[in-house]
């Protein structure tokens, strides 16, 4: 699929086949004027009531509603369409005429809900303060456009409009919903990636954060303090007060239906015909860069080698017990150690393609019964490799591909690659990917490489002799590699354009609280997760990071920090 970009850049080269294609569907998708009549002529031949009037008769009792002047089609049912007619070269049967009378219906049926529902009165109180006040909160009237251009300067779309006092909607959304509807168009590349990002923080939200949670916490004991006064009984306080608590954390995180769903009806949080596995990235990026990192002599990297090792002090293993033995065993041990006939597999490939199983019993008997435990001698790895190459080739199972005898569940465990059609989808976990546009390029290609070209260590994505950017750009990636790091840096733009976009409609005076200002605060954590990796590449004179590495939220609240720290240490602190 195309990127927000990429759909803005075939819209300005002047490929007329794709501007057509994307007009017609636009026009099909929405409208802002009616169907095959204008508002005059609606006005004139029927008898309609205005949006405030049928708010004045929605607490009256079905009776009274038919005995109203209220339109009975904003009340009723939609009227399902006819069953289609399959004729190649139909002249006109019984189906297509009643398919031609419902679709007549239709269009009568939607004009007269829009009239009702969308036509736009100003009115004092609700979007004028005075009679005197000429501009409109709800930005009425809108401009009329006769037809649907495209500025090839910057892609925006001119959608065509023949009237004023109606937003657009969508045809066959208001004949199901029977109600008032705002169908936007995201047509320029800021708006289409603003909301992008909007929908996917609303969707995928995060847990919140320890002082929000303590700060909800207090509000909520200083606003009942009553309750530590009261003579009832202290459990029943305590049952009052922990459901405040927890309805307060409700509130914060938002939960919306599937989640409620979930927990009180047992239903399914989320319905997806994919499957997805976590991936803690940073952790195989550790064990890629850990090997350079340590071959830097110069002194100028002897703050980031203090750095780096200190982050691989808090590499975190998982301690199982095998055979009255305690190992340690992590992912990353499984892809550093995997089977040779797995070698040329890339890192991303085999998150999403391996799959680790336990030998059987009998198994793990047969194989010690062979030999004593293998030792970790070049003859032995060789003779390995062929055995599992052959028998990989005869499709033997009884001989399944075995890791490294370096790895510490080599006599017990084995590793399959599964198909394509049965592949997962990584899920980053631990912090953001790097960006391409922004920040440290060497640090970047270096997580690319790490996560795109096959290695056992560091010393297999590049020379001593080479940096990140040039290997990057001599090594061959594969189409779906690139496309893939193309979709890694969309979330980015959809962050920029968010804040783009806000800024816009504040600038225009629109309010900006359709979109979540507060995620610039966490962009910020975002932008220092990766701090200490960028440290390893990309710093000043002093030491300390250049501008580059941060967003534009970031730098000034480094440049505030700074400040603070001057000042404390002038002043003898």
């Amino acid at each position: 699929s195309l990127t927000p970009q990429e759909v803005r850049d075939k819209l300005m080269n002047d490929n007329d086949k794709f501007q057509k294609a994307m007009i017609d569907y636009l026009e099909s998708s929405h409208m802002g004027e009616f169907m095959d009549t204008t508002m005059e002529e609606i006005a004139s031949n029927t008898k309609l009531t205005k949006l405030d009037q049928i708010d004045d008769h929605k607490s009256q009792s079905t009776d009274e509603v038919k005995k109203s002047n209220i339109p009975s089609d904003i009340y009723a049912l939609p009227i399902k369409p006819p069953d289609e007619c399959k004729k190649k070269q139909c002249v006109g049967c019984i189906k297509c005429k009643q398919i031609e009378n419902w679709m007549k219906s239709f269009k009568e049926t939607v004009n007269r809900l829009v009239y009702n529902l969308n036509r736009h009165t100003c009115q004092i109180g609700r979007c004028k303060e005075a009679k005197s006040d000429a501009t409109c909160k709800a930005r009425f009237p809108r401009d009329v456009q006769e037809h649907t251009t495209v500025d090839k300067e910057s892609g925006y779309i001119s959608m065509k409009k023949l009237e004023h006092y109606i937003n657009f909607f969508t045809p066959i959304l208001t004949f199901l919903m029977r109600c008032n509807s705002d169908v936007t168009c995201l047509l320029t590349g800021t708006a289409m990636k603003a909301v992008i990002v909007y929908v996917t923080d609303y969707v995928t939200k995060s847990s919140l954060k320890t002082h929000v949670m303590f700060d909800v916490v207090r509000n909520i004991v200083e606003r009942k303090s009553e309750f530590l006064n009261e003579t009832t009984d202290s459990i029943e306080r305590g049952r009052r007060l922990l459901t405040k608590i927890t309805n307060a954390f409700t509130v914060k995180l938002e939960i919306g239906a599937p989640m409620a769903a979930l927990f009180l009806l047992g239903h399914n949080d989320h319905y997806t015909n994919c499957t997805f596995k976590t991936f803690y990235w940073k952790s195989f990026v550790k064990e890629a860069l850990k090997v350079w990192y340590s071959m830097t002599p110069s002194s100028e990297h002897n703050n980031n080698e203090e750095n780096m090792q200190n982050i691989l002090e808090k590499e975190r293993i998982v301690i199982h017990r095998a055979n009255e033995e305690y190992i340690g065993i992590s992912p990353v041990m499984d892809y550093i150690f995997q089977p040779l006939i797995y070698e040329t597999c890339s890192l991303y490939d085999w998150i999403r393609l391996y799959k680790k199983e336990k030998m059987s019993k009998s198994l793990q008997k047969e194989e010690h019964q062979q030999g004593d435990e293998m030792e970790i001698e070049e003859n032995l790895i060789e003779d390995e490799e062929e055995t599992q190459s052959e028998h990989h080739q005869k499709g033997n199972s009884n001989v399944p591909p075995r890791f490294l005898s370096d790895h510490p569940q080599h006599n017990s465990h084995f590793a399959i690659l599964r198909q394509d059609h049965e592949s997962f989808i990584p899920n980053f976990v631990g912090g953001s990917l790097p960006r391409s546009d922004k920040g440290s390029r060497e640090f970047y290609c270096s997580v690319m490489l790490t996560l795109f070209k096959p290695w056992r260590t560091g010393h297999d994505l590049k020379l001593e002799t080479q940096d990140w950017k040039s290997v990057f750009d001599e090594y061959e990636f594969t189409d779906r590699h690139r496309e893939l790091m193309k979709y890694f840096n969309v979330r980015y733009e959809c962050n920029d354009a968010r804040d783009d976009f806000s800024a816009q409609r504040k600038i225009n005076g629109i309010p900006s609280s359709f979109f979540n200002e507060s995620d610039s605060t966490n962009e910020l954590n975002f932008d220092t997760e990766i701090q200490t990796y960028a440290d390893l590449f990309t710093t000043n004179d002093d030491g300390e990071l250049s501008q580059e590495c941060y967003g534009k939220y970031a730098w000034s609240k480094v440049q505030d920090m700074n400040q603070i720290q001057n000042t404390l240490e002038l002043s003898g602190w």
